[in-house]
């Protein structure tokens, strides 16, 4: 064996191994069994409540509970977040509110109950309108939790219009919206109609569908146009099971009116369910379609129809739209996965699943509520809620801004069916710059910074240095030891 000063070689090679299994375990941010077993490994686990209505076959919940789900496992797969030194785990804690559990059936206020009692002091609220009404009403001063409206944290990501979330925030309910209103996607139609033909004469068309018809008023429209400088020259308003019926007086209607840009504001299959039905009757300069999200399969439709000239506004569009390197250049902090990481990991939780605006909501509202909490050092739900007001990091949703009584949304992203395709980028119709004079800063954007300033994310230089003087240290007292022994 060789020996160097009464050191074997065999030794030297004991011991450091020992001492790189030793930094491996400083450096390991987390092992497997963290992502999804949080409970079982050295942290506390930070709850957050959600509800779903799971087993009423709705498929908002669904992909919803999918979203939630990659937010989390992105989370914990870093080592979960540190609060003033502390290492927390997020632990979804969810209950499908139409479940009969023995047979029983169950309230609303029964699940938000037990969320409360198992210690989540923020919870996200069903994705459907109706049951997040129905849940704000629970914690409002009349409602059979109003004495939790102080303790608890309702993060609402359904499409309601910012008016109703206002009422409860001036009821004293501490609940906030982190995402676009819808009736800021229909102003922004406008703003894209002026973009393409200063005072063009703009028809609407709005699904009567309760949600769309709330976000999209005749006063908000009459607004939106004179703020935009286009002459709303006529809208229509029909429920999506009707649109074949009264598809004849529409068209009349249209063809009155003579428009340059049509506004179809709605549901996906109401949009393309319209479009089919009045193609080849009209003849428009250029559709801007308003949707609550992206369907691959039904825009798919609309590109047989017009193959140029239709303008998607959408609050969710799964393209690199946003990305670290985007955040660098306009100088903004970068929190949460990027697109693809996002996507990989709802494909782990759902396999079947198309990642869509609802999940992305979802996934958005973990994100903006466990950002808060590293940056507040607290888990109060009021100093949570007081901390993501103050936000103005990027996510892969995008830019949102949040507001106790949602004053302002977020940025809406667009896209154009060109040559077939879906695009994004600049318009061609006539081709102006949707992202402003922000996408030409100049300068170069900085490395990929997802997850590099976060504790339990990625090993940063200190932790490096600190572990190379674990291994020094060992490996020089165990020299010393041997030649003293020797």
């Amino acid at each position: 064996m060789t020996r160097y000063r009464g050191f074997s070689l065999h030794k030297f090679m004991v011991l450091t191994i020992i001492s790189i299994i030793m930094a491996a375990t400083v450096l390991a941010p987390v092992d497997a069994l963290a992502e999804k077993y949080p409970e079982n490994v050295k942290g506390k686990a930070l709850y957050i409540g959600a509800l779903f209505d799971l087993s009423g076959g709705s498929r908002a919940s669904i992909e919803a509970l999918c979203g939630a789900k990659a937010a989390v496992d992105w989370i914990n797969s870093r080592g979960g977040v540190f609060v003033k030194g502390v290492r927390y785990y997020v632990q979804l804690v969810y209950y499908d509110i139409t479940y009969s559990y023995g047979g029983t059936p169950r309230t609303l206020d029964y699940f938000a109950t037990k969320l409360i009692d198992e210690g989540a002091s923020v919870i996200l609220a069903p994705p459907e309108s109706d049951s997040s009404i129905e849940l704000l009403e629970l914690f409002s001063p009349k409602g059979r939790l109003g004495e939790y409206s102080d303790k608890v944290l309702l993060m609402v990501y359904s499409y309601i219009n910012s008016s109703t979330i206002r009422r409860y925030v001036e009821d004293g309910v501490n609940v906030m919206m982190p995402v676009t209103p819808n009736e800021a996607l229909v102003t922004e139609a406008f703003r894209v109609a002026e973009v393409l033909q200063s005072g063009a004469k703009v028809y609407v068309v709005v699904s009567s569908s309760s949600v769309w018809n709330a976000s999209a008023p005749p006063s908000l429209l009459e607004r939106a146009a004179k703020a935009s400088g286009v002459d709303l020259t006529g809208s229509f308003r029909v429920a999506p099971e009707n649109v074949k019926s009264y598809i004849t007086s529409l068209i009349s209607d249209i063809k009155e009116r003579e428009p340059d840009i049509l506004i179809v504001v709605g549901e996906r299959s109401f949009i393309v369910n319209l479009l089919k039905s009045i193609y080849g009757s009209i003849s428009v300069k250029a559709v801007i379609v308003v949707s609550e999200g992206y369907d691959p399969s039904l825009y798919g439709e609309l590109t047989p129809i017009v193959a140029e000239g239709i303008i998607i506004v959408s609050d969710w569009l799964p393209l690199p739209v946003y990305t670290p390197e985007r955040a660098s250049a306009l100088k903004k902090e970068w929190w949460g996965p990027t697109l693809e990481v996002f996507q990989r990991y709802m494909e782990e939780n759902c396999p079947a699943l198309e990642p869509t605006s609802m999940a992305a909501r979802a996934a958005a509202s973990i994100l903006h509520i466990v950002k808060a909490t590293i940056d507040s050092g607290s888990i109060e739900p009021q100093e949570i809620a007081e901390n993501i007001v103050k936000h103005s990091h990027l996510t892969f949703y995008g830019p949102v801004n949040i507001e106790r009584a949602v004053h302002t949304g977020g940025s809406p992203t667009y896209a154009q069916i060109r040559e077939g395709k879906l695009e994004t980028g600049n318009i061609q119709y006539p081709a102006p710059n949707w992202y402003g004079e922000e996408e030409e800063q100049a300068g170069t954007p900085a490395a990929v910074i997802e997850g590099a300033e976060e504790e339990g994310g990625v090993p940063s230089i200190l932790a490096v240095a600190a572990a190379i003087i674990v291994v020094a240290v060992v490996l020089g007292a165990a020299a010393f030891a041997l030649r003293k022994r020797g």
